[in-house]
């Protein structure tokens, strides 16, 4: 499934400032800025906030797919080049936490691109992998600790967001995947590769194009 994987390019993860002491025309330059802010309801079902450059999308298409150590993730972003990335967990309700913004196109247009996924489990923050191309957002999410596949991929029960879809390209149940791991011939094609991602929270994210200038990351400040 090499075709699925496209020029990675250079993901940072987005941190807040402390705001500084208001003046008159602070003041009004922040009430202009506040006209553009638009709040909206992502599919994890918790507020987002982000500066509208075209319309703010907190719903593009994701597909899914599990095995019992790691999630699948494809999310379709168009021209979404500088995507910023965050994984994180809720220890109290133990589940993961998955954000990704950036500016990017839709239809031919632009627009803001602002998702955010409370998962149904936790996730190993170190070891989840992400490849960038034009058209989507592959990524390779490790599960915190091994097991049965989960019921479902959030954490809030009811019906699923019509934009979540299984990915039944890479589905596998947990009886094809032991199977699978019996025959010590367990395959999911390039995305068991790691080689070909970059971590999402690594300050040494690179990209596969020669021309292309790395950077380094922020840190993420929860």
């Amino acid at each position: 499934r090499a075709g699925i994987f496209g020029r990675a390019v250079v993901c940072s993860l987005c941190f807040a400032e402390a705001p500084a002491r208001s003046t008159p025309a602070v003041a009004d330059a922040t009430a202009r800025a506040t006209a553009s802010v638009v709040k909206s309801k992502g599919a994890g079902g918790v507020e987002n906030m982000g500066v509208s450059a075209g319309p703010v999308i907190t719903n593009p298409n994701v597909k899914w797919a599990q095995r019992k150590d790691r999630l699948l993730l494809t999310v379709e972003c168009q021209e979404c080049r500088e995507p910023k990335l965050g994984i994180d967990n809720d220890r109290a309700d133990g589940f993961g936490i998955f954000t990704l913004s950036g500016e990017g196109r839709r239809g031919g247009e632009p627009c803001t691109y602002d998702l955010r996924l409370e998962l149904h489990g936790e996730l190993n923050k170190s070891e989840s992998k992400v490849s960038v191309s034009d058209r989507k957002i592959v990524l390779v999410l490790l599960k915190s600790t091994a097991g049965s596949h989960w019921p479902r991929l959030l954490h809030a029960k009811g019906k699923t967001p019509p934009n979540i879809k299984v990915d039944w390209d890479l589905y596998m149940d947990e009886d094809e995947e032991e199977e699978e791991a019996q025959k010590k011939s367990f395959d999911i094609g390039d995305l068991d590769d790691f080689s070909k991602f970059d971590d999402p929270l690594d300050k040494d994210v690179h990209t596969d194009s020669d021309d292309s200038d790395a950077e380094d990351l922020p840190d993420l400040i929860h």
